[in-house]
């Protein structure tokens, strides 16, 4: 993968990212957001998406596997991972399971777009 579909990747993420967070009523997230720069929220979300793409791609062209449905796929598979992930802050941390909800989503339609988007540069 070139470092244009990593670009593009990434861009894809935090496109999606700011249209679903903005759609998400404020009332669904439990704990107020701690408010940010810009230019520090798009530094740290665009590290953040730019090592899922690179880990897709990674994984993408070990298994010889191209394409935005093969990209897709990969990401919906790999969306069991932020599930989980954010089920145990539920039990564990006692986060609410309506903003661990909001976020898994987030993360699964991310991966799949991530995952489309790489797959189209393998």
């Amino acid at each position: 993968m070139d470092l244009v579909g990593l670009v593009v990747a990434t861009a894809a993420a935090l496109a999606v990212s700011a249209v679903y967070y903005g759609i998400v009523p404020p009332a669904d997230l439990a704990e107020p957001v701690p408010q940010r720069s810009t230019r520090a929220l798009l530094l740290v979300e665009g590290l953040r998406n730019v090592a899922v793409a690179a880990l897709l791609a990674g994984l993408l062209a070990t298994a010889d596997w191209d394409g935005l449905v093969a990209g897709a796929l990969v990401g919906l598979a790999l969306g069991v991972l932020p599930i989980v992930l954010f089920a145990g802050s539920v039990f564990h941390e006692g986060v609410a399971m309506r903003q661990a909800f909001v976020h898994s989503v987030d993360w699964l339609i991310k991966l799949v777009v991530i995952g489309a988007v790489t797959g189209l540069f393998i």
